[in-house]
């Protein structure tokens, strides 16, 4: 592991800077993405140095997202740093949080881009829209224009091209006017997933990962998941017990479970509804029991397909629920 986040982000300190010149004793929530933990100390020991007066805490919950931060937390700090995340499209955070960006030194290649151009062209089409995280944005512009030179037109604007899990910016507009593939700027699976969870398997997914500096038809792994999906919505058409898990902050969704609720209650069904920051599969082992069919997560409609899929009973997004409840399996929901 590299001595330094340094070696592999560029971090916007003078945000940093800036929000602590603002008090002179705050007490500072550090606030690190999972898999930059072991960072944790070190960006610690840098803010010291702005405001050697300040307490400086890490924590150390689950960070995956600018929708997860403990409402406490707005009360005990002054200020809370929250790196890596852009602010949550649907969520308005307090004014004490501070969104700091992490710029990704890596970066994919020209030849890989040329590469997934062409594969693009002769296989797909000429049409593309590409969606990115908040770590290649500044990188996206680029990729697009290498894209152009390989006879490929980029059809979405630039401008509004990062996503998260749960919120595509305008991937239905530009699904809509006519893409031939879609392309995730990012590593790892989370987000091409996402993009072709939110098509329906309907467009062709494809990801360049700048970390591996590969490029990739992730088409397969989309239509294996839904058909994975789609069973665990056929089982549950004969749940009769339901339990929605709420979460708080930005994963506090009540106009969400009061939809859900409805819905599932016109079909005759019994519902019952939990909260929880943390939500895993031993929190389901605990609360399980016969008086519960199938489980609902309006937290993050992620959960219930990465970190709950294997639990044995049918684990649901919020939009696979109403699927369930409208009876209506023809196009599939996601996220809800």
């Amino acid at each position: 592991m590299p001595e330094s986040i340094e070696e592999f982000y560029v971090i916007d300190w003078d945000t940093i800077k800036r929000a602590l010149s603002r008090t002179e004793r705050a007490k500072v929530l550090v606030q690190v993405p999972e898999g930059l933990k072991p960072y944790a100390p070190e960006i610690a020991e840098r803010i010291s140095t702005f405001a050697p007066d300040a307490e400086v805490v890490i924590d150390l919950n689950p960070v995956y997202g600018s929708c997860m931060i403990m409402p406490e937390y707005f009360r005990d700090y002054e200020v809370i740093v929250h790196l890596g995340h852009d602010p949550y499209p649907l969520w308005s955070s307090p004014r004490n949080v501070v969104y700091v960006g992490l710029r990704s030194r890596f970066m994919i290649s020209e030849d890989v881009v040329r590469e997934l151009g062409n594969i693009v062209r002769s296989e797909y089409g000429p049409r593309v829209a590409i969606y990115t995280t908040h770590q290649h944005f500044h990188d996206v512009e680029r990729v697009a224009s290498l894209l152009r030179r390989a006879g490929v037109t980029v059809v979405n604007d630039l401008r509004y091209s990062v996503i998260t899990g749960c919120w595509f910016s305008d991937l239905d507009r530009a699904v809509s006017e006519g893409v031939d593939a879609l392309i995730a700027y990012a590593g790892g699976r989370f987000h091409a997933l996402g993009m072709g969870l939110r098509t329906g398997g309907k467009v062709p997914v494809l990801r360049l990962d700048p970390y591996r500096n590969r490029a990739e038809d992730f088409t397969p792994e989309v239509l294996k998941v839904l058909k994975l999906r789609y069973g665990k919505i056929r089982t549950t058409l004969d749940a009769e017990i339901f339990m929605i898990i709420d979460g708080v902050s930005g994963q506090h969704r009540p106009n969400l479970v009061a939809l859900v609720t409805s819905s599932l209650k016109e079909i005759g069904a019994s519902v019952f509804t939990g909260r929880a920051f943390i939500l895993n599969i031993e929190t389901l082992r605990n609360l399980d029991s016969s008086k519960i069919d199938a489980y609902v997560i309006t937290s993050c409609p992620r959960l219930a397909i990465e970190d709950l899929a294997n639990f044995h009973k049918p684990v649901l997004t919020p939009g696979e629920a109403l699927m369930v409840a409208r009876r209506f399996l023809g196009r599939y929901v996601f996220p809800w």
